[in-house]
């Protein structure tokens, strides 16, 4: 266990448990799309789940692969909130954060939408798509992902990739 401090807020980091890898989305995910890993393509993944003061878990998992490797970075995380409020919160935070980080997007809610809020986009450089971003909140939960060098902008694809992640977010409680 490692103790994180920002600002006045206070978490407490660990190890995923059993059932937490299903609530966030794995590069193993992507291999249903063709995608090739090496062998040790684990040694570039990190997770962990936080444990806010205020009872908020949160899932990270990030996959970031040499420069090398022609393999996309993915970054999945998974919130449980004390309200809906707060998670829809922390929904919107991510958007925002999305485009003040200077990435460009493009705004594709009608590729697909899931909860009581949500944000389906392309992340897109001189014009041209180059990953996929998702953000939701639906009750007490929120979800995000970020795909880079990986464009999902079907319909039936997206649902086939996230929709057995989305229903394990969806579950509460969170053990």
């Amino acid at each position: 266990m490692k103790a994180c401090a920002a600002d006045l807020t206070s978490c407490w980091s660990f190890s995923f448990r059993e059932g937490d890898r299903e609530r966030v989305v794995t590069v193993e995910q992507l291999s249903a799309f063709g995608l090739e890993l090496p062998a040790d393509a684990s040694a570039h993944e990190t997770s962990a789940r936080e444990l806010w003061f205020d009872g908020t878990v949160i899932l990270d998992y990030e996959f970031d692969p040499p420069a090398e490797w022609e393999a996309p970075y993915l970054y999945s995380m998974a919130e449980v909130h004390p309200s809906a409020r707060d998670a829809c919160l922390s929904h919107a935070a991510g958007g925002l954060g999305t485009r003040l980080g200077g990435v460009e997007v493009d705004v594709r809610d009608d590729v697909f939408r899931h909860g009581d809020r949500s944000t389906f986009a392309l992340l897109v450089d001189d014009g041209e798509p180059y990953g996929t971003y998702f953000s939701m909140c639906r009750g007490r939960t929120a979800f995000s992902l970020v795909v880079a060098g990986w464009v999902f902008d079907d319909a039936d694809e997206w649902r086939s990739f996230l929709g057995e992640t989305l229903e394990h977010v969806d579950q509460l409680p969170w053990d």
